[in-house]
């Protein structure tokens, strides 16, 4: 597996114990933290300008990640959902998008991360 060190990785988690495993992870493989967002209910807020891939709780606080899934497209940032619900139960349009099931290993994690990496001009086309 490539790593891609100074990776700039948003991770969009609600459950701080989560959250903090995937940074040290993260930060162990040489890949960097880009504001980490630990969601809370409301409106999403501004994506950071400089990121390079994003790792999407799905239902973070019980609502949806959905808004920065859209951003993300539009902006052309390759990114990932992780979730303890079914693939199956996201909307048609992300259904092909790379999906993280909770829980997981570390190496699952860093491959997802590779995958988003190597291919972002496949992964990261607008929704």
């Amino acid at each position: 597996m490539q790593y891609h060190l100074g990776l700039r990785v948003l991770l969009v988690e609600d459950n701080p114990l989560v959250a903090t495993a995937i940074e040290d992870v993260l930060a162990e493989a040489g890949y960097s933290i880009v504001e980490p967002f630990r969601a809370s209910a409301g409106a999403p807020p501004a994506l950071p300008k400089q990121l390079d891939v994003a790792l999407l709780d799905v239902s973070p606080h019980g609502g949806s990640s959905f808004e920065f899934a859209a951003e993300l497209g539009r902006r052309g940032i390759p990114f990932a959902f992780v979730s303890t619900e079914s693939k199956a139960l996201l909307p048609a349009e992300y259904r092909d998008r790379p999906f993280l099931a909770k829980p997981f290993a570390a190496p699952q994690l860093l491959q997802t991360i590779s995958t988003l990496a190597a291919a972002p001009s496949q992964l990261a086309l607008p929704v």
